[in-house]
């Protein structure tokens, strides 16, 4: 670890306790003693977002300049890009801040910023329920049939990608958090697999693409759909056991393995 100073490490305790006593519920962190730079950060995705009930992580690292400098941020993508500000190689690009004039942004405007506002910004203004309007270019963009329709199939495209990044984490859940991630999805398998559903039947497949490409579209989300069923069987969230139709599967099971037949 880079030499700190005491202050930093005051600092950073104040950044520890604030967490403690105030982080929403949806957000959970884990910091470490032996190594104050760093901190594992769980957001859960807010219902009504194309992210809902998803998982996702960020491990944060602070500088010893910091809180001045602002923490880098790293992003656990499973190889998936999941919003315009955070790519498949877990980079992570924010710009969180609008100034006073709203006509320039900052990833850190002050020393006051503290960790639970950038968190609950990532939250709130990346993990959001128009990701897309948040793409540099695209928030001025004046409203059009394309304006508004564009965004409808990015977040469908978004939406299924969270699925993905789900059975992703479950499958290879981040150190420190594996209990969590474990009983996370037990809790929310059947909650999960519901919205797995509602997904497909609202499908929109945009015009102009011929049937064989619309039954490829359909057939790359009930792929995802059915790995993800299984990734929840496979940590025997009760929940799944119950769920018998994914899509247009009928699914049925034996005590060793699972069968899958088309309706």
């Amino acid at each position: 670890m880079v030499q700190t100073t005491e202050a930093w490490a005051e600092r950073m305790r104040e950044e520890w306790r604030i967490l403690e006593e105030s982080l929403p519920e949806t957000i959970f962190v884990r910091a470490y003693e032996s190594r104050m730079d760093l901190l594992r950060a769980a957001i859960i995705g807010a219902k009504g977002t194309p992210y809902q009930d998803g998982l996702f992580f960020f491990d944060v690292y602070f500088p010893p300049a910091y809180p001045v400098q602002p923490p880098l941020v790293r992003y656990h993508s499973g190889g998936l890009a999941i919003n315009p500000h955070l790519f498949e190689c877990g980079e992570v690009r924010l710009n969180l801040f609008r100034s006073y004039n709203y006509k320039s942004w900052t990833l850190w405007p002050s020393s006051d910023t503290n960790m639970l506002d950038f968190l609950v910004s990532i939250q709130e203004q990346v993990l959001n329920a128009h990701p897309l309007f948040h793409q540099p270019g695209f928030v001025d963009s004046s409203p059009s049939v394309v304006a508004e329709y564009f965004p409808l199939l990015y977040n469908e495209a978004i939406q299924l990608k969270s699925f993905e990044t789900m059975t992703y984490v479950i499958k290879n859940p981040p150190k420190n958090f594996e209990v969590f991630v474990l009983g996370y999805f037990r809790d929310r398998a059947v909650d999960i697999l519901r919205a797995t559903n509602a997904y497909r039947e609202g499908l929109q497949v945009p015009d102009g693409v011929d049937n064989r490409e619309s039954f490829k579209i359909r057939d790359d989300v009930d792929s995802s759909m059915i790995r993800l069923f299984v990734a929840l069987m496979c940590i025997k969230a009760t929940g799944a056991f119950n769920f018998t139709a994914i899509g247009p599967f009928v699914v049925s099971f034996t005590y060793m393995g699972y069968i899958y037949r088309l309706c």
